[in-house]
């Protein structure tokens, strides 16, 4: 590569054309134009995105943040969520990591707070640069509930299949068991001002939470264009009381099912184990071989729950880095798989 002029600038709504090849080129990963204008230009809170381009136009590189308004004790902060972090591979020794950097640091001499789920080359560069500034550098446990034993054996299709059969019904035998006479779960297509008053409600019981409001939630699981979200909601003498969303990935291999987001009052538990048996009774329906969730350690409570219904931990975890000014741990935190970008 000839050495030439890389400009950055702020991303416009039409650069969202150009990040498709981007994205595939950097992280092999397919998506669209629509995808890109939903993620960072309809996102509903402040946002911010630099793109790096050549003088002709040409993008090379992207770095981009969400700003969600977070509960930090009685504060509300408006930390940064890096969220992608992409440069052309033809251009990484032209000083667009370096400018990367750079933007993080500022911002952080600025007494303000980043954070991200990171993938291992992201993680790697963000620990090594950002290290000065690091409170939290870890590692989030990935449970599973295996729900089609057979998805994981190689042997005659016949005890495969027998197999499948005898894990299933495992399940939906467990699930039989659950019902709590004043709560109804049901799946919600509308997110409104109940949303909003359940959130007003509950996030003081959090010492770390993100928003989980309405325009927040409509915009993460109705409005996208990438895929199918369903949001569950636990009612209560017609209250609303809490809320779970869950989505289905399939590839080639399996399908698998996904526990992405809650809310619920610390002090119920029975709200969350009721949406989850609902939602798992569904998802065991669509015939998903595994379902996945990420949950911190110190969320006793949950993983209590997650237990009766056949999770455990895996090796594999999820990266997280926190770089702030105050004195934040692991503990303090509340984060689902819905507060990433990854699902």
């Amino acid at each position: 590569m000839t050495e030439e002029e890389i400009l950055s600038r702020d991303l416009s709504p039409k650069d969202c054309a150009q990040l498709p090849e981007l994205l595939e080129k950097v992280w092999k990963h397919k998506s669209t134009e629509n995808y890109w204008q939903w993620k960072l230009v309809r996102y509903p809170f402040q946002k911010k995105a630099i793109i790096f381009e050549n003088r002709y136009g040409h993008i090379l590189g992207l770095n981009a943040f969400w700003l969600r308004p977070t509960k930090l004790g009685e504060t509300v902060l408006s930390p940064w969520m890096s969220t992608d972090t992409m440069v052309d591979p033809e251009y990484r020794r032209a000083g667009i990591a370096q400018d990367i950097i750079r933007m993080f640091s500022s911002e952080l001499h600025k007494k303000g707070t980043i954070f991200g789920f990171t993938n291992p080359i992201s993680h790697s560069m963000f620990s090594k640069y950002l290290k000065k500034y690091m409170k939290i550098n870890s590692n989030i446990p990935v449970m599973i509930a295996v729900i089609n034993a057979g998805a994981y054996i190689n042997t005659a299709k016949i005890i495969k299949s027998l197999v499948s059969s005898l894990s299933r019904s495992i399940h939906r035998t467990s699930l039989r068991f659950i019902r709590y006479r004043n709560l109804t779960v049901q799946q919600c297509d509308e997110i409104g001002e109940e949303f909003d008053q359940l959130w007003d409600n509950v996030s003081d019981d959090y010492f770390w939470i993100q928003n989980r409001g309405k325009n927040y939630l409509n915009w993460r699981y109705l409005s996208a264009p990438h895929r199918k979200y369903q949001v569950w909601t636990a009612l209560e003498k017609g209250k609303l009381v809490g809320y779970l969303v869950t989505t289905i990935k399939n590839d080639s291999k399996m399908s698998r099912g996904f526990l992405v987001d809650w809310l619920v009052p610390r002090n119920r538990p029975d709200i969350f184990k009721v949406m989850a048996n609902a939602a798992l009774d569904w998802l065991i329906n669509q015939k998903v071989d595994v379902v996945e969730t990420l949950l911190l350690d110190h969320e006793k409570i949950w993983n209590k729950i997650l237990k009766t219904h056949f999770f455990f931990k895996i090796k594999r975890t999820q990266s997280f880095l926190l770089a702030s000014p105050y004195e934040l741990k692991v503990d303090d935190l509340f984060l689902t798989l819905g507060d990433s970008d990854q699902i």
